[in-house]
């Protein structure tokens, strides 16, 4: 193996790499105020997030320094967010203190080692993938930075 030759096998043409990134932290927020609460801690418009649709995002402090990187998903019931591996528990500390002092309806659920967190990557990403998603599925229709539930490999409830 080696750290280069992954690189260069996971970015060569038609070639695709799996990564086990399940040591990050996955978030679920709840609640009516959720988007307004998770405003308050990073930078984005998280309210205008259409059901299905992420970006990419800082997690700021209170006096607007970065805490860390995040990736916010509105999915539809509750919003999802990962945050980095290294970073998590401080960061779900620093949630929790901004709980403390908000007057809304949000909690946040630490999802620990209750669902894994894969990453695809590679030109040939979308080919390996279309191989296991049901027939009627159309992956060449979904946009950057969206994200539904679908069956993988007969597998239900995969986003």
């Amino acid at each position: 193996g080696g750290v280069m030759k992954e690189h260069l096998w996971c970015r060569a043409d038609g070639k695709a790499s799996l990564f086990d990134v399940s040591h990050m932290g996955q978030i679920r927020w709840h609640g009516k105020d959720r988007a307004a609460f998770i405003e308050k801690l990073v930078v984005g418009d998280i309210a205008g997030l259409s059901p299905g649709s992420g970006l990419l995002s800082l997690i700021t402090n209170d006096n607007g320094g970065i805490i860390d990187d995040t990736v916010i998903t509105n999915a539809g019931d509750f919003i999802y967010m990962v945050v980095n591996g290294a970073c998590k528990f401080g960061d779900m500390e620093h949630f929790t203190q901004q709980m403390k002092n908000f007057d809304g309806d949000v909690s946040m659920e630490y999802l620990e080692d209750d669902m894994q967190l894969l990453a695809l990557q590679g030109p040939g990403a979308a080919d390996v993938v279309a191989k296991m998603l049901p027939s009627d599925f159309n992956l060449t229709q979904m946009a950057f930075m969206t994200g539904v539930d679908v069956a993988v490999d007969g597998i239900e409830g995969c986003r």
